[in-house]
């Protein structure tokens, strides 16, 4: 039996005036899927995390499972969270910005209705990475010719065509059509590999291992399609809701150059993975590895350098999350009274270490080095050329530590 379709309104909140789409989709979809949806009908990119939220429960994807273990989105339908005109549930879309947005379920129309379709809506999607909203009227206050003391450094950042007032119902119709039409891409192709790796392990691995090998690439996976430009050679901004994945473009070798990034970048300061996490990554890339070599799909002595190459950045990963999980019980010295003028949170490199004292960049002269009074714990563990999550704080004119909040290799 089909499915209704349900006509929906989702609109961002903490933002006037309103920003808001009118969808139809069906109610057997998905939350996984109703969310590359809302990306299409709400002009988001899709390089963020995100997390529906009904009541007190919250639904994500696998990435997020060692953070809450929230029931898994796709796995849970729409039609069992909205059920009646009127009900409404939460979604937010990158859980740095927080975009909060309102899905409210306006009626129920027979399967034979036309979805996934956009209707009506207002004003374009605040520009991606902006800040949330406090950053989004930054910007509305630039481009009235207000703005804050950072208004160039805005407008050198802001595309020039952004309008926030422009809207397109036929625009987000041609997103949707792309998102129901596209194509799985070549048979050589990172997801087409990768697919057949899971099937092929499917039948020789027990399922807790195979579940295992599939959570580590979707990682992998998910971590090259958001975070695929920069330093690793592979094109920015990679992530294309309403065209095809670059996984379904990209070939192996892309996945291979990714992996410094993946090891270097996402895994500790992403996704913050725990020693097991790092474990099982390790398992299922060699073992990839081997497959590959064992396919004809990679030269033995290759197979051979990737499989040690995993091994010592796997090695390197976990030492950084021993100490990024470290407790930091004992506290920094304690700060002298006054008012705090000003506070930075920020990475900051340790440029030389001695007992109960570090010596990081200075937050304001990139010239000089900031000495910092520190437990002898801390400075025990750290190294020149670490890199520390440090809250600090000016007092009287003086930087001091508040807090350490990560910590690990550079």
């Amino acid at each position: 039996m089909s499915s209704p379709v349900y006509e929906l309104r989702i609109a961002l909140e903490h933002i006037s005036p309103a920003i808001w789409r009118d969808f139809r989709v069906s109610a057997g979809m998905s939350l996984e899927e109703l969310h590359e949806v809302i990306l299409a009908v709400m002009g988001w990119e899709g390089g963020h995390l995100y997390l529906f939220r009904k009541d007190n429960t919250i639904y994500a994807n696998a990435l997020l499972r060692d953070v809450w273990n929230p029931p898994l989105a796709e796995k849970t339908m729409l039609a069992d969270l909205l059920e009646k005109p009127g009900d409404e549930m939460g979604y937010v879309y990158d859980l740095g910005d927080d975009w909060h947005h309102r899905i409210t379920l306006r009626r129920i129309l027979p399967p034979s209705e036309k979805a996934p379709v956009c209707l009506d809506g207002e004003r374009a999607c605040p520009p991606e990475d902006s800040g949330g909203p406090p950053g989004y009227y930054d910007i509305l206050a630039v481009l009235a010719g207000n703005g804050p003391e950072h208004r160039q450094e805005i407008l050198d950042w802001l595309e020039e065509d952004y309008d926030p007032e422009a809207f397109s119902v036929d625009h987000v119709n041609a997103r949707l059509d792309q998102l129901v039409s596209g194509t799985k891409g070549s048979p050589n192709s990172i997801a087409a590999v990768v697919t057949e790796f899971l099937d092929h392990e499917e039948k020789r691995v027990s399922r807790n291992t195979h579940r295992k090998y599939e959570q580590a690439l979707d990682m992998l996976t998910y971590a090259i399609n958001v975070y695929g430009g920069g330093d690793a050679g592979l094109p920015s901004a990679s992530l294309m809701r309403g065209d095809r994945d670059f996984i379904e473009v990209a070939e192996m070798d892309a996945l291979f150059e990714y992996l410094p990034e993946f090891f270097g970048y996402f895994l500790p300061r992403k996704m913050f993975a725990t020693e097991q996490q790092m474990i099982d990554v390790r398992a299922t890339l060699r073992r990839l590895v081997a497959w590959m070599a064992e396919t004809g799909r990679m030269d033995g002595d290759d197979a051979t350098h990737w499989r040690q190459y995993i091994r010592d950045k796997v090695a390197e990963g976990m030492e950084a999350t021993r100490l990024r999980w470290h407790d930091f019980t004992e506290l920094p010295p304690p700060l002298p009274e006054g008012e705090v003028e000003e506070m930075i949170e920020d990475h900051f490199t340790v440029t030389h270490v001695k007992p109960g004292k570090l010596w990081v960049d200075h937050p304001e002269d990139p010239s000089r080095l900031l000495a910092l009074e520190v437990t002898r714990e801390l400075s025990s563990l750290c190294t020149e050329g670490m890199e520390l999550g440090l809250a600090l704080v000016k007092i009287r004119g003086e930087w001091y530590l508040e807090e350490v909040y990560n910590a690990y290799p550079y």
